[in-house]
């Protein structure tokens, strides 16, 4: 932290050790959607990191664990008491998850889009919120800055590869391989390279990113059950996002698989999880409000 300005770290044994327990307790007791519960589980850990200011992402919508914003904001507004309470600076955004954020979803597929947006090339929407969670952190450590200071600030070093560049040092302090990201196409590919193709003409209206999610999950992106094995190469890479038009028979996603069992599953979820129709939707906000210790505010 002395050397260069930044560390990354994860909850250990030592950090906040009863959380682990107490999630355990609300598993057995159908308490695991208590909001109470939920902001100590969370708190508990920022707080005993020793942490000064912290920036939430508290994500809404059909792909995250709060589906309502006012259950969203229920969360942020508890967090944000908690915090402050305890003397530290908090804000928290609340994002909307009614699609998938980016286009990657997976584990070293999203690992190398974030290399990209590293880099200044990432998608639009996972730019953006980049940009604006580094902005408000800058905020809270330099409260002279306005938003769009910091916001142009944060942006200029995702274009100008200062912020790849601090990337690569945290890994080699942490003893990690910098070779595979300076190296990307040197990954692993997977056996099969599936597209997803579009049924009919029109403009994309939702998309379900639970059942994106759980499309993930069957082919082995993530775990169905503790004991899974997980394929670090298998994911799904979004081409058409909510309010994009598409031709009958275009790419909507591509599905990276090596495992032949679930590939039919998978890519039926993620056929039903996309929804077509003729007039282009009102897009929502990437970020549907910003609250502190002075309320919130929702975004335009």
């Amino acid at each position: 932290l002395k050397d260069i300005g930044v560390c990354m770290i994860g909850q250990t044994a030592e950090i906040a050790p009863a959380d682990k327990k107490l999630y355990a307790l609300r598993d057995v007791t159908g308490t695991v959607e208590s909001i109470p519960l939920i902001s100590a589980s969370i708190m508990s850990k920022k707080l005993a990191e020793g942490i000064d200011a912290l920036v939430l992402d508290v994500k809404v919508g059909n792909g995250a664990f709060m589906k309502s914003f006012e259950r969203a904001a229920e969360l942020a507004k508890n967090l944000i008491s908690i915090g402050e309470n305890s003397g530290k600076s908090v804000i928290a955004l609340l994002t909307n998850m009614d699609e998938p954020l980016g286009k990657a979803v997976g584990n070293w597929i999203e690992m190398r889009e974030s290399i990209e947006t590293l880099r200044g090339n990432g998608p639009d929407d996972l730019v953006e919120l980049t940009a604006a969670f580094s902005a408000y952190m800058l905020i809270l450590a330099k409260p002279e800055l306005t938003y769009e200071e910091a916001y142009i600030r944060s942006k200029a070093n995702l274009r100008n590869g200062r912020a790849y560049e601090k990337f690569l040092q945290i890994v080699q302090r942490h003893g990690g391989d910098t070779n595979i990201l300076t190296d990307l196409d040197g990954y692993p590919k997977t056996k099969h390279a599936i597209p997803i193709t579009a049924k009919s003409e029109g403009f994309v209206l939702s998309i379900n990113s639970l059942e994106i999610g759980m499309a993930g999950v069957l082919i082995g992106a993530g775990r169905q059950k503790k004991e899974d094995n997980i394929d670090y190469s298998s994911g799904i890479m979004i081409h058409k996002k909510v309010g994009d038009r598409v031709k009958k028979g275009e790419a909507l996603a591509t599905v990276y698989v090596s495992l032949d069992e679930q590939l039919e599953p998978a890519c039926h979820k993620i056929e039903q999880a996309y929804e077509i129709g003729f007039n282009a939707p009102d897009k929502k906000p990437l970020i549907l409000a910003v609250m502190d210790k002075d309320g919130f505010r929702e975004m335009d």
